[in-house]
């Protein structure tokens, strides 16, 4: 079987038996059209359904042109990245005393806000254990991420936040 590819989704085929100098297929006017590939199927017992075809005035080539239609642009799509995430461990030194300066006896936890702006801490998560001193954000993207940590007490009194400090992911 001998196939060109033409542009603008057009496909040439016709059979290699006996070609001409100028590529073309020997004349065979039962020759059949796959419309599920679009190639001439000259093996086909069914020669029933001739090829949309034309013949040259001499008669002696056949060759069928299977319209297909304009191709339709494929949208580029890169390839996707994997989305990095990564982790920021924070650790801090446990409140002694209440504001007023006396001694702080129900410390119930603390609270720790995150963002990817200093001023836009959106995100938070308590750590009810008072014992714990740290705590890891996880799944953060990449990007720079901004922290603060407050205490809370029993009573659900919180405190004021720590400093804003950074980290890139």
């Amino acid at each position: 079987m001998l196939c060109t590819l033409v542009t603008f989704g057009l496909a040439a085929c016709g059979s290699d038996a006996g070609s001409s100098a100028s590529g073309a297929a020997a004349a065979d006017t039962g020759a059949l059209v796959s419309p599920s590939v679009g190639l001439i199927d000259r093996s086909a017992g069914d020669k029933t359904a001739p090829a949309s075809s034309t013949t040259t005035p001499s008669g002696s080539t056949t060759v069928a042109v299977i319209d297909k239609g304009s191709p339709t642009p494929v949208p580029f799509v890169p390839p996707l990245k994997p989305v990095s995430t990564g982790s920021a461990t924070l650790d801090w030194t446990p409140p002694t005393e209440n504001s007023d300066g006396s001694a702080l006896t129900n410390l119930a936890g603390y609270t720790v806000y995150y963002g990817t702006s200093p001023d836009k801490l959106t995100e938070s998560v308590k750590v009810s254990n008072p014992g714990l001193t740290a705590y890891t954000v996880t799944n953060l993207p990449a990007g720079t991420w901004y922290f603060a940590v407050t205490s809370y007490s029993a009573a659900g009194v919180e405190s004021v936040r720590t400093g804003v400090i950074s980290t890139k992911i």
